[in-house]
């Protein structure tokens, strides 16, 4: 992950020779198959062209809003509790509802509910993916 522009711009904008694969494991190419981060050549490629648009300034500057929204009541969230906050799984709950919001349309409600059947979904996801 990187906040650098310049970085990101250059990962965006290399070839797929430019680029070192990382392993991912059997569990994800047998859920999603080779993702962009793992193909190569014409699958690459062709990955990079549909993705491409997403990443035009003006799609992320209409996301921002929704973004600043969920980091606004995760903020209240946190002020709410006493004691430690579980940071990990706080910023789960945030990510599901980003993904959820910001590519699907879809608010998946798991800053206020930690229960919804979507959430353990997800983190049953995560968890399977780390191993």
């Amino acid at each position: 992950m990187t906040w650098d522009p310049e970085l990101g711009k250059s990962v965006l904008f290399a070839s797929d020779d430019d680029l070192i694969k990382g392993d991912f494991g059997d569990f994800q190419n047998r859920l999603v198959g080779a993702s962009i981060l793992q193909a190569t050549g014409e699958d690459w490629k062709q990955q990079k062209h549909v993705l491409s648009p997403a990443f035009k300034w003006n799609h992320i500057q209409a996301l921002f809003p929704q973004f600043v929204d969920i980091v606004g009541q995760l903020s209240c969230k946190w002020r709410e509790l006493s004691g430690p906050v579980d940071v990990y799984s706080w910023l789960h709950r945030a990510t599901l509802d980003a993904i959820g919001r910001g590519g699907f349309g879809f608010d998946f409600h798991a800053l206020e509910n930690d229960q919804t059947q979507e959430l353990k979904q997800y983190e049953a996801f995560m968890k399977e993916g780390q191993n």
